[in-house]
Order: C-alpha cells, then structure tokens, then sequence
C-alpha cells in the first residue's frame, strides 16, 4: 500500500548585526555564533564592514557570541530571532597571557588546557608538545589562571593551583602553572554494603583562600583516590551513577 507524505521546510528566521571595536571600528573575520539549549550551533564570519546574518534559525532564545584573536570575546543572551533588532557587538582588545605547566607527564599534555578568566570574560588555550601555552585576547585587569587536565577515557577532570595575573591592553603577562601531587587521600564508596562502581566524586573547597580541585571515579571494587589538594576544608559531591549526589564534608590537613 502506497503512502504519501508531503513535507513542507520553513525558511526560519534570521539574526544581523555588526561586529566593531570600542572605538566604533568594524572587525573583519570575526566568528559569530549562534547558540541554545541543545548541541546544536550555527556560525558565519563577519565582512569587511564587520556585519554578519545568521539565517535559517528555528525558534529561539539565542546565545549570539563574537570572537576574533588579540580580543576579549563579547556575547548577548536570550535572543529572539522573530523580534530582534539588528545587533551590536562590541569586542575590546584584549592582552596575551604566556606560560607553562608543570608537574604533568609528556603524554598529558595533549589532554590539558589552560583558561583565563575574569567577572566579565574568559578565553583559554592548549598546551604545546613542551608543555607552553599562550593566550591570546585574554580579559584585561586582575585575571585568574587555571589548568584543566581531562581523562579522554573516564571523563574526570583534574585543576591545578589558580594563579592571579594582572594584564594590560594590548601587554603580555607571564604565569607558572602546577599539578601538585602532595598527599594523598583514598577510599571506599558503598551503598547498602556493597561497592558503588564508577561513582563520581568532586571535592570542592569551602573557602575562597583554597584553590584546588579534584575529581575522581570508584573502580570495580568501590575504590577510588585523590591528590594534590591544598590543606583546608572541603565539601565532598559523590554522583552515583546519573543520580543526584550527596554531599559531605572532609578536611584535609
């Protein structure tokens, strides 16, 4: 038996604007992106006048960001493509942020990144093959500087010691990065006796004055193990499973 089915594709909405400089000056190559709540993204580069169109959008809001080396990236939330107005979106210059990360093997460097970031703006960079970084369009000002060394196979992600640099427009800042391997703390994760398996545990610092971070999943036998945090008091996340987690409370000393 034949069945027909006739589909109709609507041309979707569409978001303008222009890319320009504190002074006013349009940004040539600028990515723009439009984001939401889902995996889905869309972007298109800026023309010489620094305008863009986003076409072909589904119903919203949107995330419209813009970024382009040597600038603090600039971003406007909660768009929507049937009522928005031709945008604006301002890009400052930004400095550079040089460096280098210590205490990690050869082979983990290509798992590790390093990110900058202030109240107002954050951009981040890989490490090269010698374990170097450079951030380029880094926010200007007071910023923090943090490394994030992720596990392709468990997904669990370890943090360095934060370090606080200040930068200037259009200035280089130097910063040293270190995976602190100090003591270490191990144990065991159950419920109603029996070993919770690939359980993820977070222990985050209760107190500013406290920098470090650290992650971690139980193996087959409900163990797991953590190092390189600072003394201090922290409040311990265990995620079985996708459930929610319980918190705890430990103190390192």
């Amino acid at each position: 038996r034949e069945v027909r089915l006739d589909v109709e594709l609507s041309r979707g909405s569409s978001i303008a604007g222009i890319v320009v400089t504190e002074s006013g000056a349009p940004v040539e190559h600028a990515r723009v992106m439009a984001s939401w709540s889902s995996p889905e993204w869309q972007t298109t580069q800026t023309g010489a006048d620094g305008r863009f169109q986003l076409d072909g959008l589904a119903d919203g809001p949107y995330e419209i960001s813009a970024s382009r080396q040597g600038y603090v990236d600039a971003a406007v939330a909660d768009i929507d493509p049937k009522a928005a107005v031709p945008l604006r979106l301002v890009l400052k210059e930004g400095g550079r942020i040089r460096g280098r990360v210590k205490g990690l093997e050869t082979w983990e460097y290509a798992m590790t990144s390093v990110f900058a970031w202030s109240n107002e703006a954050g951009a981040g960079a890989s490490l090269d093959s010698t374990g170097a970084f450079v951030i380029e369009g880094a926010p200007t000002g007071w910023v923090l500087v943090r490394a994030r060394k992720t596990s392709d196979s468990t997904n669990v992600s370890v943090e360095s010691e934060a370090r606080k640099v200040e930068v200037a427009v259009g200035g280089d800042a130097t910063v040293e990065l270190e995976f602190l391997k100090g003591r270490m703390i191990t144990g065991h994760v159950t419920r109603n006796g029996a070993p919770l398996v690939s359980a993820a545990l977070g222990f985050n610092p209760r107190s500013p004055l406290v920098q470090t971070h650290r992650a971690a999943l139980t193996d087959a036998s409900g163990m797991y193990e953590v190092e390189g945090l600072d003394d201090g008091d922290y409040a311990v996340v265990v995620q079985p499973d996708a459930t929610m987690g319980t918190a705890h409370r430990v103190t390192r000393t």
